[in-house]
């Protein structure tokens, strides 16, 4: 096992943002390889970038924000929208997470069809957005820096 001194990561604290807590990001780059962490109140997330092309902001400033969020999240991008269905079916009044219990199979039925639970409503899983919401204000954060480091 070979262990060494690190060159440091660029760390940049993003804050003032509403609705948002303080954005603590970190850039390591390695030629044309790199990883983004962020952390923000107690969520955290990485990517790697195996092949930029460019130095990493740079890179990270000509990304959209989706893509990012979407190394970023390994899981669901897309989740069962039960309010949707609730409202679809007529029960709006309950509890959304209990609209597949048997009982409301034939409402499901008549309104999806008899594959029902193949087809059902989705929408964008809400951790997602709020990492796509982060992405979005690092990458303004990020040509923010290079203008100033430019100056």
């Amino acid at each position: 096992m070979n262990v060494g001194k690190a060159e440091a990561p660029l760390k940049l604290l993003i804050d003032g943002i509403e609705d948002l807590d303080p954005i603590s990001v970190y850039l390591e780059s390695w030629g044309s390889r790199g990883k983004i962490t962020f952390t923000c109140w107690d969520a955290a997330c990485s990517a790697f970038f195996g092949s930029m092309g460019s130095d990493l902001l740079s890179f990270i400033s000509t990304c959209n924000a989706d893509y990012i969020a979407r190394k970023m999240v390994n899981g669901k991008l897309r989740v069962t929208d039960y309010e949707k269905i609730a409202d679809d079916i007529g029960e709006s009044e309950m509890a959304a997470e209990y609209i597949l219990l048997p009982e409301y199979s034939e409402k499901l039925k008549n309104k999806y069809g008899d594959e029902y639970l193949l087809d059902l409503p989705t929408k964008e899983d809400d951790h997602f957005v709020y990492v796509r919401k982060v992405c979005e204000i690092i990458i303004k954060a990020v040509k923010q820096y290079q203008l100033a480091e430019a100056a």
